[in-house]
């Protein structure tokens, strides 16, 4: 177990405190590159928003400092970044420090709490006594040997208690800490499974589980990580939100997985680095405004820096999947060397010429159809009348959803030919895309259980969930929203009003108050929703998402549609509604 150093230090220290005393930061391990740098190390976030740029600056001048008294000065790399609700540092390490990296940045802080609270750091003989033990009992050359030798190899190296993996997948090789030799390792039997990194602000998990889908219609065992679980081959490995580095590594570390999907999400990106490399293809499937103010992001400019990392990801001969219809990713396209693949639902937009002629494939929709261009040659895949997920065409979010899919696919390893027709095998049941856009009829209507939670999201469902509205039939929504997220009240609630909704239920998410009493959200929703237009009467407010389950049951009738946005038991009303379409 490895000690932290912090605030219970700076407790034993007797001086008076001449000024407000600094909080303690978070550090953790970034497992390569990172929005500091392209090597591992470690970053410290700490939530001081006053006297930024001194505390920078003796940051800077202690670390400079404590790293040559540590003998750690040779090659490393910093960075810092401060932002609306705090500072970021980051120190480069290697790959056998990273924890003891973690205990530098936290060391660095409070000497540096210490010179700005008390007048002066804390001293040389106080750096070697606490860091020198800690550097020496995670220090492991050989390690380090393999890691730099399996990367150079562009092979990625994991660890899972006492063991290490190299490699990935069915190519992988498994040894332990201390077996671990660069000599003893069978190099040339280690490789990497095909892998695809996905992240962006929505559809993610779609475009994940539909890239499994065509690649598992191809005949293939994939291994892939999400927002819900880690799936193997139909089988449900692990349950919760594994979008993150575990999520990661539990797909790649599986010995029987010869592909792998992998939703990587913006806190892991910002927090953890990229874990795993030399992957076929990434992509951001698009850039809307979402947690803006954590991680040292403020802006949608930033946020797109910080989902861009993926293509940190993609091995030297890979390839970088860009949306051409989302201006930020656009943009960025100009700053990645490796090939690329554009897809896009506008092909006739003269403003994508100049990105078009620096393509190697495009894909893209056009006339109710998807299209792949190689060369110049264009060859249709399907059309929206036989892709059951886009609701021909209608599911617009979906089209865009997709054509990511087809485009990781084919780095995959998969023909158009078997792309197209797992295509219009595949439907958007809650057997294969749990709460995303999953259709229940009931009572001669329709509930629809989705995921969304930001504004471009809400947006994207109204829409589709309208189309579903039948000889004059009525809508209805049941919404909610995060503590986290009330700065994005305002969006969501011009979304929901642009739809005209009939009714409207707002739920209270208990487990996601995240800073705020309970009813805060609600109320704020309300009232916008009021002020925007909506009869008060025409609103209800429900405690929990089953409540609200029920209040929908009794408003469904004939022709009508009813958007129903689950977040904390989507599993269950999915099953609910399951169970009473069948009784129908």
């Amino acid at each position: 177990m490895r000690k932290a150093y912090g605030l219970r230090t700076l407790k034993m220290m007797k001086h008076p405190i001449n000024k407000p005393q600094l909080p303690e930061g978070r550090s953790t391990r970034l497992f390569g590159a990172n929005s500091f740098f392209d090597n591992p190390g470690a970053v410290l976030d700490v939530p001081v928003t006053d006297n930024q740029d001194e505390l920078i600056k003796l940051m800077l001048i202690e670390q400079k400092r404590v790293l040559s008294v540590l003998g750690w000065e040779e090659n490393y790399q910093s960075g810092y970044k401060k932002y609306s609700m705090g500072i970021r540092f980051a120190i480069s390490a290697p790959f056998d420090l990273l924890w003891a990296a973690t205990d530098l940045v936290e060391y660095l802080w409070l000497s540096v709490r210490h010179k700005f609270e008390f007048g002066e750091f804390l001293s040389e003989d106080y750096a070697r006594s606490h860091m020198l033990p800690i550097i020496d009992r995670h220090t492991n050359l050989a390690y380090r040997k393999v890691y730099l030798k399996a990367k150079e190899r562009g092979l990625n190296v994991f660890e899972d208690g006492n063991s290490v993996v190299i490699g990935s997948g069915k190519y992988s090789y498994t040894t332990t800490f201390d077996k671990l030799s660069p000599d003893a390792i069978p190099w040339d039997k280690i490789q990497e499974i095909p892998a695809v990194l996905v992240t962006g602000t929505n559809g993610k998990t779609t475009t994940v589980r539909l890239t499994r889908f065509i690649c598992k219609q191809a005949g293939k065992i994939v291994g892939y990580c999400s927002s819900d679980w880690i799936m193997v081959d139909d089988k449900i490995i692990e349950k919760g939100d594994l979008s993150g580095p575990s999520g990661n590594q539990g797909v790649m570390m599986n010995p029987q997985v010869e592909v792998a999907v992998l939703e990587v999400a913006r806190g892991g990106l910002l927090r953890r680095g990229i874990l795993t490399n030399f992957v076929k293809s990434a992509t951001v499937t698009n850039v809307s405004e979402d947690h803006l103010h954590e991680d040292g992001v403020d802006t949608l400019e930033e946020l797109a820096q910080a989902k861009a990392l993926v293509y940190k990801g993609v091995a030297k001969d890979g390839y970088a999947v860009i949306n051409l219809d989302d201006k930020l990713m656009r943009e960025y396209a100009k700053k990645i060397a490796q090939k690329k693949i554009y897809i896009t639902r506008d092909i006739t937009n003269s403003k994508y010429s100049p990105y078009l002629k620096d393509a190697q494939y495009v894909c893209y929709a056009d006339n109710n159809a998807f299209y792949w261009r190689d060369n110049n040659n264009d060859q249709r895949i399907a059309t929206f009348a036989n892709t059951p997920i886009t609701v021909n065409g209608h599911a617009r979010h979906n089209i865009e959803n997709a054509l990511h899919a087809i485009a990781l696919s084919f780095t995959l390893g998969n023909s158009i030919t078997q792309i197209g027709k797992a295509l219009t095998q595949y439907e958007n049941t809650a057997e294969n895309n749990q709460g995303r856009a999953n259709v229940f009829e009931y009572n001669g209507g329709k509930i629809i259980v989705d995921f969304a939670h930001n504004a471009a999201g809400f947006e994207a469902m109204v829409g589709l969930v309208k189309s579903y509205v039948t000889n004059g039939g009525r809508l209805g929504i049941l919404l909610g929203n995060t503590g986290n997220r009330m700065s994005l009240t305002d969006k969501i609630t011009d979304a929901v009003i642009s739809g005209r909704p009939d009714f409207v239920v707002i739920k209270e998410l208990t487990t996601y108050l995240r800073g705020t009493e309970p009813g805060q959200v609600v109320r704020q929703i309300e009232e916008m929703l009021i002020a925007k237009g909506m009869d008060k009467n025409n609103i209800r407010l429900v405690d929990n998402e089953f409540d609200g389950l029920d209040v929908a049951i009794n408003f469904v009738k004939p022709g009508d549609a009813f958007l129903f946005i689950a977040h904390e038991s989507t599993a269950e009303i999915v099953e609910k509604l399951k169970a009473l379409a069948e009784q129908l």
